[in-house]
């Protein structure tokens, strides 16, 4: 997937790690519970709800079926020496990388990691969340980062219980991989501090992984909020919970359609693997600058406006006030925002198999998408018969081209600096993804399923374009530089 990526217009590959918790089962399942969870709903207890129904036994690295045994050291080695392999290949080929780091659920009940809440620092069993997963991570980019690279380092991506409920913790936790990584490397030239850049990213929604589950629409969501947050509000530390984000270099958002065992590509603006979107003009290389978020941006209607692109923002920052969080606030302190997943996957439902066939669908749904082998009949776009309308597909293609049109604008009331597509399944237009095929006819009618040459088309010239600009600003640096301190400059124009 890295070389497929070399091919597009992009500059960062950003890696997604998945692993896995297993956890001890429900702790108090009410009568009737259905252990196979296959009649659960996103509300219900324990399925898909963690909080508050388990704790991690165990982490783990290799789910097979409904068993996930617990990481061994040999696993752990096998992994630093792949995955660092494989990063240093992105980075030998000139790329910056990043790093989203997840887990899934050991025992494949449907379980939302962001609802998970655990100590990145407890031992459970042999190993903590650190040392299982981050440290081999860690230790992967010690193998493959040359002095001149950029790492961008999400160390809990949509996993808000743990965040909300830990920010403590997650500090010393930061803290302590910063030093993995930066550690004396015998015989190379070591990592400075000032290449690594540490991110949360969180869910656009939901934040603390702990109200209002069930609840798939965002304004009603928003509408049920202040009650539920005042009855858990003492559970919170909230002078912890700001420094934390403070501390933090970006936020990342995300949405709960992971699904990885080891990398994606995506397109972004700052091109991270999942291959990107390029930002439109460059940031102070510090690394307190930025701020990831998983954005698959519902639209109310397929004539949406290029402002638009921010409701899902605007909802954010009204759920992060009642933290004493604000995502303006973050970005004038100088984080970055990063969309850390992106795209529209033309599905209508969370299984994966609803297929939307009308514009209306798609843009209010973009964060469901289709699983499973490749078929002409359940490809949302109809990318088999081009010939044939499609307000689907004619949907997704003004989709790229208006956040295309949003970044090289320089936002409305937010600015988003990095933008990178999920490049799994039917979020694929790029067909960085590997995908099989559900028959023989639909491989022959389109042998490269989702992949929309208009939309590859639109990215390509997107990326072209801010990087003229980001090369034409660091041209100009010392003025810029000059503009920020005296203060005129606060909101960066297009052309920089």
């Amino acid at each position: 997937m890295v070389d497929k990526i070399a091919k597009q217009n992009v500059r960062q590959i950003q890696f997604l790690p998945t692993f896995y918790w297993y956890d001890v089962g429900p702790l108090d399942p009410p009568a009737g519970f259905d252990e196979t969870c296959s009649t659960s709903d996103l509300g219900g207890y324990y399925c898909f709800n963690r909080f508050n129904a388990t704790r991690v036994q165990h982490w783990c690295y290799d789910r097979q079926g409904l068993s996930c045994q617990e990481v061994t050291q040999q696993n752990i080695t096998d992994l630093i020496e792949n995955l660092g392999g494989c990063m240093k290949h992105a980075v030998d080929l000139g790329f910056d990388i990043a790093i989203n780091s997840r887990v899934d659920d050991g025992r494949a009940l449907g379980g939302w990691r962001n609802t998970l809440d655990f100590d990145p620092l407890e031992i459970s069993e042999n190993w903590s969340y650190l040392e299982a997963v981050l440290y081999p991570l860690a230790d992967a980019v010690r193998l493959a980062a040359k002095p001149s690279t950029r790492v961008d380092f999400v160390l809990q991506g949509e996993m808000g219980a743990t965040i909300f409920m830990h920010p403590v913790e997650w500090m010393e936790v930061k803290d302590a991989v910063l030093e993995r990584v930066t550690a004396p490397r015998p015989g190379q030239p070591d990592i400075e501090p000032a290449q690594v850049f540490f991110g949360m990213a969180v869910n656009n929604n939901k934040l603390c992984g702990c109200i209002g589950i069930g609840i798939e629409d965002a304004t009603e969501y928003l509408a049920a909020f202040p009650a539920s947050f005042n009855a858990v509000k003492a559970e919170f530390d909230l002078p912890a919970l700001k420094a934390l984000f403070y501390d933090y270099d970006f936020i990342g958002k995300r949405c709960e359609l992971a699904k990885s065992s080891y990398a994606w590509v995506w397109t972004a603006t700052h091109a991270l693997v999942n291959a990107g979107i390029q930002e439109t003009s460059p940031s102070p290389q510090t690394n307190d600058n930025l701020a990831g978020i998983s954005a698959y941006v519902p639209m109310r209607s397929p004539n949406f406006s290029i402002c638009d692109f921010e409701g899902l923002m605007e909802r954010l920052d009204e759920e992060l006030s009642y933290y004493d969080l604000s995502l303006e606030d973050l970005g004038d302190d100088g984080k970055e925002i990063h969309f850390v997943e992106f795209g529209i996957g033309g599905g209508t439902n969370q299984a994966g198999v609803g297929v939307a066939r009308t514009a209306e669908q798609a843009a209010y749904y973009p964060f469901y998408g289709i699983y499973g082998a490749y078929s002409c009949q359940a490809d949302p776009f109809n990318m088999c018969d081009l010939a044939t309308p499609s307000p689907v597909r004619d949907y997704r293609r003004k989709y790229f081209e208006g956040i295309s049109q949003y970044l090289l604008q320089g936002g409305c009331r937010y600015r988003v600096s990095t933008v990178y597509l999920w490049n799994l399944q039917s979020w694929d237009p790029q067909a960085i993804y590997p995908l099989p095929f559900a028959d023989a006819a639909s491989q022959a009618a389109n042998p490269t399923a989702y992949y929309d040459p208009v939309v590859v088309a639109t990215i390509n010239a997107h990326n072209a374009e801010a990087a003229a600009r980001a090369d034409g600003c660091a041209a100009r640096a010392p003025e810029a530089e000059l503009e920020a301190e005296l203060g005129v400059a606060s909101i960066v124009p297009p052309a920089c």
